[in-house]
């Protein structure tokens, strides 16, 4: 539902002035995890997200991105939402690029409302474009699919998060590459009216088939409601594999409206 400029001054005002938000209007999952809810926005409602995440590999090779997500909700349980990244790669032995990544096209539908009993769930698919530089490293050149089951159920203060996917992985010139199972399990739990912890496991069975494990990351973070439309968040994560990142840091803002 849109917000109109009065109820929008009115958001601004409680943000400058630090008045709690009703904790039910909390925002759920996405920021800083990537584990996907199994809600979806309402008809009519947009959210804008833009976040920075930083990783570093046990090589030393670093990577920054700045995320812009937009996302609106659909009739009948749909939502349509899309990532567009900007990258910068920090690698040892080669000199450093940036620009824009590929984008990331997110079509989901909630075909089960939550109930007293059972989760919400959605189904999702995902298409990655190949709008990133692959000479430069910041693409692979192919197109990846993947299909998403995800499920999210409140229990009392706390709001359980799990995610199964599976990507046909798109193969690079001169790569080999094998499709991949994704997995993560997520868990917020709101102190108050304003604050919310965030913990999630993230898994992946690896693309590479010369690689000797697979990536298995852990996150633990934060949401600031600022207002009933306005989120701050920030996480950090490590790595559990020699695959993943060693660290992974985020942080950034989400606005409904």
């Amino acid at each position: 539902m849109s917000c109109p400029l009065k109820k929008r001054l009115l958001a601004a005002a409680a943000l400058l002035s630090a008045i709690l938000p009703d904790p039910a209007q909390a925002f759920v999952a996405n920021r800083p995890l990537s584990t996907e809810d199994g809600y979806t926005l309402e008809e009519g409602t947009f959210a804008l997200a833009a976040g920075a995440v930083y990783t570093k590999q046990d090589t030393g090779d670093r990577q920054a991105s700045l995320n812009l997500d937009i996302g609106v909700g659909l009739p009948m349980g749909f939502e349509l939402s899309v990532e567009t990244p900007y990258t910068f790669l920090d690698p040892v032995v080669e000199q450093d690029v940036d620009g824009p990544g590929d984008i990331i096209l997110y079509p989901e539908w909630g075909f089960l409302p939550e109930g007293p009993l059972h989760p919400a769930l959605s189904l999702a698919a995902s298409v990655k474009s190949a709008s990133g530089n692959e000479d430069k490293g910041l693409g692979t050149g192919e197109r990846d699919y993947s299909l998403y089951l995800s499920g999210s159920k409140r229990l009392g203060k706390a709001t359980l998060h799990g995610n199964l996917g599976y990507t046909w992985t798109g193969e690079p010139k001169g790569a080999d590459k094998d499709n991949s199972i994704s997995y993560s399990l997520a868990g917020e739990y709101a102190l108050n009216r304003r604050w919310v912890l965030e913990a999630e496991l993230i898994g992946q069975t690896n693309s590479d088939p010369a690689a000797s494990d697979d990536l298995l990351e852990g996150l633990a973070g934060f949401i600031c409601n600022l207002s009933p439309h306005l989120a701050l968040d920030a996480g950090i994560g490590i790595g559990f594999t020699d695959a993943s990142p060693d660290l992974r840091a985020t942080a950034g803002l989400t606005w409904s409206f």
